[in-house]
């Protein structure tokens, strides 16, 4: 779990399994240690078929685009009024204390960061995974591929691992 910025404390949520199940199953534990021990023989096999773990990238670059889109509602802690006992007040009033919530999440600037580096760490991964159907035919493309999947499959990896566990109050 990454460290919590000072002043700040993360109330651990099962909302953010996503985060985990990208980081660590999908992209550490599957893409990533396969790349890592097949690059080789993948690379010089010529009539091998795209391997099934780059042929599912697609589903979960989809999974990862919606979780990346949603960090700031996902990790705000806004979100506690409606699970909490303030759920009970009227809603003008529970309006009123989400926003201003919501206003000091956004100026303690802990997601912001994170979600641009995941952002765009996501955008490089898919700038490369959109190539595979085309690359891999080639097999002296193979490579070059398969290297570029590691460094920005490894670079979306740090970044979600980044990410904190859970909804971040400031």
């Amino acid at each position: 779990m990454p460290p919590e910025p000072a002043g700040i404390k993360v109330v651990l949520s099962r909302r953010h399994d996503v985060r985990a199940i990208l980081e660590h199953t999908w992209l550490k534990r599957r893409l990533l240690a396969q790349v890592r021990d097949n690059s080789a023989s993948w690379a010089t096999a010529s009539d091998l078929p795209v391997p099934g773990v780059l042929v599912g990238v697609d589903g979960r670059l989809v999974i990862a685009r919606r979780f990346v889109s949603t960090l700031v509602d996902l990790y705000g802690p806004a979100q506690l009024v409606d699970d909490g006992p303030l759920s009970s007040l009227p809603s003008s009033v529970t309006n009123l204390i989400k926003s201003a919530i919501h206003r000091a999440f956004l100026q303690s600037d802990v997601i912001r960061p994170l979600e641009k580096e995941a952002s765009l760490a996501l955008e490089e991964f898919e700038a490369v995974a959109s190539t595979i159907s085309t690359t891999w035919p080639n097999p002296q493309a193979r490579p070059e591929l398969l290297r570029s999947l590691s460094i920005t499959g490894e670079r979306l990896r740090a970044a979600l691992a980044a990410l904190p566990e859970g909804i971040v109050i400031p």
